[in-house]
């Protein structure tokens, strides 16, 4: 039985099939476990809003880090920007340091007023926010709850929950996100949460941070679930969803960086990445998204080298012209 187990952990590391490599691994991840199912084990250990919890910590330092390397590479643009031409500074210059002195500004200044803080909120407390938000889109998406009832009662979550407000939204997003993506068939509460979540920005109930934070720590949940075994589709399901929030301008592009985090930081899993990414920046290209960002895109890209360099000195990749450009060079970054 041994030699049968030392062939499927061979195939586990090196099948060219992902899905096929990932089957394998759970086989022999449940004969080690005693031949309990991936879902027996889970709620033997820990629940998806336990996994949340415990990593949101994780993922506000990764986004302190993050956002004290864009504030260091904002500083050497302005620097930049505002030397001197022919003795005297270039209006032009001066306009974009300008204005990208005040984006700063507004960033720190939302930065500053997100709540991170989980110690805040119990075992309770999370798993009361994740069945309102698997429930909230459930009956929204089947018209039951109209467009006022849906304002109102996510009111009412961050009323009750005002000791951490921007956490507690965060991890209702988060379930609902985890409740769309999860099953094939709920095309419509896909296709309904972006409305929904402009709904809410309208009426001023959710702010970009707590979006942006939902969308990481869902993806802090499927890493440690490794959620696409179970949904062969995670990532196309996820790419939709996503996309529109771009698209529309509900989170920043960069959100794109801060859910690599989670995959980045396990070399396992790495390959899942590009795959990811492709997912939603090819329901970008088909929307026909024109605000494409080549130092963003150029970021994106930088990051994933760096995770399969293992922390390595990396030179920075090209800049991308396109959204293709972009889809082409993750997949030779992968396939290095």
């Amino acid at each position: 039985m041994d030699g049968y187990f030392s062939k499927l952990d061979t195939i586990s590391k090196t099948h060219p099939d992902t899905r096929l490599r990932h089957l394998t691994f759970n086989i022999i991840e449940m004969r080690k476990s005693g031949w309990k199912t991936r879902q027996e084990v889970k709620d033997s250990d820990e629940s998806m809003s336990s996994v949340v919890r415990q990593r949101a910590t994780e993922w506000a330092i990764a986004q302190a880090d993050f956002q004290r390397k864009e504030d260091e590479r904002t500083k050497k643009d302005a620097a930049k920007s505002k030397k001197l031409v022919g003795g005297k500074t270039s209006k032009e210059q001066a306009k974009k340091a300008d204005a990208k002195g005040v984006a700063h500004k507004e960033a720190a200044a939302a930065k500053q007023s997100a709540d991170v803080t989980v110690a805040a909120l119990s075992e309770e407390q999370l798993g009361t926010i994740e069945s309102l938000a698997k429930s909230t889109m459930t009956e929204y998406a089947q018209n039951f709850l109209s467009e006022d009832e849906v304002v109102a009662q996510v009111e009412s979550i961050k009323e009750e929950y005002s000791q951490a407000p921007t956490c507690g939204l965060s991890n209702f997003f988060c379930s609902m996100v985890h409740h769309s993506v999860s099953n094939n068939k709920r095309t419509k509460e896909r296709e309904l949460f972006p409305q929904l979540v402009r709904l809410l920005q309208k009426h001023g109930i959710v702010k970009k941070e707590a979006l942006q934070q939902a969308f990481v720590k869902f993806m802090d949940a499927a890493v440690a679930t490794e959620m696409w075994v179970d949904v062969p589709k995670l990532w196309s399901n996820l790419g939709d969803i996503l996309s529109k929030c771009i698209a529309d301008e509900l989170v920043d592009f960069d959100v794109i960086i801060l859910m690599m985090g989670p995959i980045c930081n396990e070399e396992d899993y790495l390959e899942v990445a590009p795959e990811f990414v492709n997912s939603t920046l090819q329901v970008l290209d088909e929307r026909g998204y024109d605000e494409f960002d080549g130092d963003k895109a150029s970021r994106v890209v930088w990051t994933l080298q760096k995770a399969y360099n293992k922390g390595k000195k990396t030179k920075k990749p090209a800049r991308p012209s396109s959204i293709a450009d972009l889809m082409t060079a993750l997949e030779k970054v992968g396939a290095q």
